[in-house]
């Protein structure tokens, strides 16, 4: 469940290069403070975005 969910959130909109990158962090500090992604997916997230 936990794949499923950080895929989800790799392939939403949330990293879509168009969209400034201040913004893609915000809302992934969002959907982790708010519980929907955790500590590993919020990481690999924000790594995925900065291009790491």
């Amino acid at each position: 469940m936990q794949e499923d969910i950080a895929h989800r959130a790799l392939q939403s909109r949330t990293l879509a290069p168009d969209r400034p990158l201040e913004q893609r962090l915000a809302e992934l500090d969002d959907l982790h403070a708010r519980g929907v992604i955790s500590d590993e997916e919020h990481r690999a997230a924000r790594a995925a975005a900065l291009g790491g």
